[in-house]
């Protein structure tokens, strides 16, 4: 019977040590984030969407935004939280979830209206 309840006792203390070193990682993608975006690529429920061909993202390092994800141009705020990037502060308030980001290609995931969408877009690098 000890031989049970030693084993029990054991099996709880690295049950506890596995998860509490099991942390999950925060991704800051700000960096990454900051700038123009425009599509290269927009699926409505898995098909291609020719009705976002102008559709671009601009994020400010500030927390505003400006985007025409609704059709006309509007300015909004986000927050990043490691891979969501929630819109507010506009007329409609969307989560975007990052599928991926690297310094010139962004996509990500979107429920809007019941739509899923999924966008493929490329940074817009600024000459000066």
């Amino acid at each position: 019977m000890k031989y049970k309840s030693v084993i029990g006792f054991t099996t709880l203390i690295f049950s506890f040590l596995f998860l509490f070193g099991c942390k999950s990682e925060t991704v800051d993608n700000t960096d990454q984030l900051i700038g123009r975006w425009d599509i290269r690529e927009a699926k409505r429920n898995g098909q291609a969407t020719e009705s976002l061909d102008q559709l671009y993202f601009e994020f400010f390092q500030d927390g505003n935004m400006k985007t025409n994800i609704l059709g006309a141009d509007e300015e909004a705020t986000y927050e990043l939280d490691s891979k969501v990037i929630r819109q507010r502060e506009s007329q409609m308030p969307i989560d975007y979830t990052i599928e991926s980001i690297s310094d010139t290609s962004l996509i990500m995931n979107a429920t809007i209206n019941r739509f899923n969408f999924r966008f493929q877009l490329g940074k817009t690098v600024e000459e000066e």
